[in-house]
Order: C-alpha cells, then sequence, then structure tokens
C-alpha cells in the first residue's frame, strides 16, 4: 500500500507495477545478500515508508525510498534517513551512503530534503549516451522544440520530454 499511495502522487507516464511484480521483485531482492530492507510503522503497527538499499563496494545506495503520504506529518522520512545513516556510516562505517540520480520522469524534492537535513551533496557526473542513427536523428529534429513539448500534457509527450531533457544533460558537459 506505501508504495501504491506514493506512485499515487507522482505525475509521471510510467506505470506502476502490479501486485505480482511487486512481491516478484521484493523476494528476488530477498534473496540477494547485496539488498536491505528498511521500514517505518506507525503506532498501530502499520507500514508507512520503506528503502531497498543496495550494499556495493563499501557504500549503501537507498535504491527505493517510498513513503505514504497520509502519514508524512508523523516525519517518517526524518526517522528512516536518520537511523539508516546512523547505522551505515557510524555502525557500519561504509565510505558513503547515496540516493542516487535524481528522477527526471517525475518531480521530486528528496535530493533538496537530504542536502537541507542531512548534509548530503550533490556529486554531479557526465551523461554519456549513445543513440540508435534513428532516435539521435530524432533527438536532434526535436531539441528545438523540448519547451513546447514540454508543456503538453500526454503520455508520448511526457516521454519524449524526459528523453530531451536526458540530451539537455548530455549537452551540458560539451560546454
Amino acid at each position: 500500500s506505501v508504495y501504491r499511495k506514493a506512485f499515487a502522487r507522482y505525475e509521471t507516464f510510467l506505470s506502476p507495477l502490479g501486485p505480482e511484480e511487486f512481491t516478484e521483485q521484493i523476494v528476488s531482492l530477498h534473496d540477494n545478500s547485496e539488498w536491505e530492507f528498511w521500514g517505518v510503522w506507525n503506532g498501530e503497527g502499520d507500514l508507512i515508508a520503506y528503502s531497498q538499499n543496495r550494499i556495493e563496494n563499501g557504500s549503501c545506495n537507498y535504491s527505493t525510498v517510498k513513503f505514504d503520504p497520509d502519514y508524512l506529518n508523523l516525519y517518517p522520512s526524518y526517522a528512516l534517513f536518520f537511523e539508516m545513516n546512523r547505522h551505515y556510516l557510524n555502525d557500519r562505517g561504509l565510505k558513503y551512503v547515496s540516493d542516487g540520480a535524481r528522477s527526471i520522469s517525475h518531480k521530486t524534492n528528496i535530493q533538496t530534503f537530504l542536502i537541507e537535513k542531512f548534509m548530503f551533496r550533490r556529486a554531479y557526473c557526465r551523461l554519456n549516451i549513445v543513440y540508435a542513427p534513428g532516435i539521435k536523428l530524432l533527438v536532434n529534429f526535436l531539441y528545438p522544440f523540448r519547451h513546447i513539448i514540454a508543456k503538453l500534457n500526454t503520455t508520448i509527450a511526457r516521454k519524449i520530454t524526459v528523453l530531451l531533457t536526458q540530451e539537455v544533460i548530455r549537452r551540458s558537459f560539451e560546454r
């Protein structure tokens, strides 16, 4: 329910996983020793937040973090990130933790929250993309119209906007 409720708030063209897909994904990750799961429960014992974390090369990636929007007033994000940071950085002595790359398929303020509340920092990296010839031609043709396409409210326009946003990021490194 946390996953479904969190996903329902996203303004995205992506579709949420169905119950069977979601369960299969969790079970497959649970069987892999690189993955760890964290949860926050309310006073009645209901899960209200969770994180799927991948431990690799002395670091931890907070891969998937979801919060039930009905319980945000209880600040589960503070509790979850505080305890995970304490555990991974202090108790286990990992080199660093990461929330990964920012989402460009839906709006999020998680990176800003982590920077302001938990002293995370942005670590920029070059985005390298190799397009198939037809896609490269399409991207180059549509690129000048990216602002217009971004205003269109269709599934295909949102998908193209994500592709063109990646191209904006890629081109920012050519300067």
